[in-house]
């Protein structure tokens, strides 16, 4: 069986235990439908939320195997006020975890990856490289009780 480490090798393909970015809680606006409209070309995934229990985390994605996490966000189906939230778990550890209030459908926070534009226009994207060894889980929840109203986006592949 194969392992991450036999592709990519040495410290930079090691899983990690923390993703270290900014220290400051998403603002709305930070990207819009421009991003919809985007992700196709892109070869984005994207997933509807299904029912939510407020203030609960819900398993959007569980991949078993090593592999490679590109992007992920989450965003709202809809412009009710609400605050979303989305945490990457890396062979069973949380990484990192951003949230967002928002009041605008499109909305949330872009978590791994980035884009390009001014939240309206996006003209581009950026993945990050973020191996797994064992497993990845994308995990969402909202502030509200409510279904089908948040959407993770995401891509990866696997090794």
């Amino acid at each position: 069986m194969s392992n991450i480490m036999q592709f990519v090798g040495g410290v930079i393909g090691l899983p990690p235990t923390a993703i270290i970015g900014s220290n400051e809680t998403a603002s709305a606006g930070s990207w819009a439908a421009g991003f919809i409209n985007f992700t196709g070309a892109s070869n984005i995934r994207s997933t509807l939320s299904g029912a939510l229990t407020a203030n609960t985390y819900k398993e959007i994605l569980a991949v078993t195997g090593a592999g490679v996490l590109n992007f992920s966000a989450v965003s709202a189906e809809d412009s009710t006020a609400r605050s979303v939230y989305m945490k990457v778990l890396i062979d069973g550890v949380q990484v990192i975890e951003r949230s967002m209030s928002i009041g605008a459908q499109h909305q949330g926070p872009v978590v791994i990856g980035s884009l390009i534009g001014d939240g309206t226009n996006i003209s581009g994207m950026t993945f990050d490289q973020i191996p797994y060894s064992a497993s990845l889980s994308l995990q969402i929840k909202s502030s509200l009780t409510e279904t089908d109203k948040l959407r993770a986006w995401y891509h990866y592949r696997t090794v």
